[in-house]
């Protein structure tokens, strides 16, 4: 996929991406969607930016994806629900 390494973000751009990210953590932390149905939501736009040829956008969308998957924050998740005493109260 889009290739991160390269990618600079403006303080406000990284601002955005981390508010995304903390949406992202309560809608998963809530069960209200599993993190392979955000991945098949995102993954039509990262081709399609892709295909326009705009890298940055692909790769901030990737990172989203990235962030969203990663089997070490699901297990963080899954510890913290734990934790917490929370079961997901989503229908995902």
């Amino acid at each position: 996929m889009a290739d991160q390494s390269y990618l600079k973000l403006s303080e406000v751009e990284e601002a955005l991406l981390g508010s995304v990210q903390t949406i992202f953590e309560i809608v998963l932390h809530a069960g209200i969607l599993q993190p392979a149905q955000i991945e098949k939501l995102l993954m039509p736009a990262i081709k399609r930016y892709a295909r326009a040829g705009k890298n940055d956008a692909a790769a901030v969308v990737e990172t989203l994806r990235i962030f969203v998957t990663d089997p070490e924050r699901e297990e963080k998740r899954a510890q913290r629900r734990r934790l917490l005493g929370d079961e997901p109260t989503g229908s995902a």
